[in-house]
């Protein structure tokens, strides 16, 4: 039942739309930080032409990464990178909806390769560290979502100024 909540929860989260504007301003955005979802905060962001060398780096991860329950891990840790993402370029490129869309396009590709490995991990598996890997993978999709929720409201609410 726990594990059918946290699945129903990131699904959830997973399909929550954000709208985005340009902007003249810098946003302010959520009080959830990198050091919350246990991630550096990124010095290299989606706009730029170089950013491609950071994909590739996580799919070299992926690819030397053999149990599934790290894979699993190892995707909400990109997942969680990729939040991270679109909070730094909304506070750094407000006026840029495309680059906004761009890393929101990442975190979607992210969060749906994250549910894809989970639901292989939770038919297949009956490893002890599956249900505290659900623990903090329940914690992360609440932080996600505040975020997400938050960087919504805050763009949206410049929109109607």
């Amino acid at each position: 039942m726990k594990k059918l909540v946290v699945l129903s929860v990131f699904v959830f989260v997973l399909w929550a739309g954000l709208s985005s504007a340009q902007e003249s301003e810098p946003v302010q955005v959520s009080e959830v930080t990198a050091e919350d979802l246990g991630v550096s905060e990124p010095t290299l962001l989606p706009p730029s032409p170089f950013y491609f060398f950071k994909n590739f780096g996580r799919g070299v991860q992926r690819f030397f990464t053999f149990n599934p329950v790290r894979k699993v891990e190892l995707e909400l840790k990109f997942a969680d990178e990729k939040v991270v993402e679109v909070k730094a370029v909304a506070a750094q490129s407000p006026q840029s909806k495309e680059a906004l869309e761009r890393a929101l396009a990442n975190y979607h590709d992210a969060a749906n390769r994250l549910k894809g490995r989970l639901e292989g991990l939770l038919e297949t598996s009956q490893n002890p560290n599956v249900d505290k890997f659900l623990d903090k993978l329940a914690d992360r999709v609440v932080k996600h979502e505040e975020l997400l929720t938050d960087l919504k409201e805050k763009v949206t609410g410049r929109v109607a100024e």
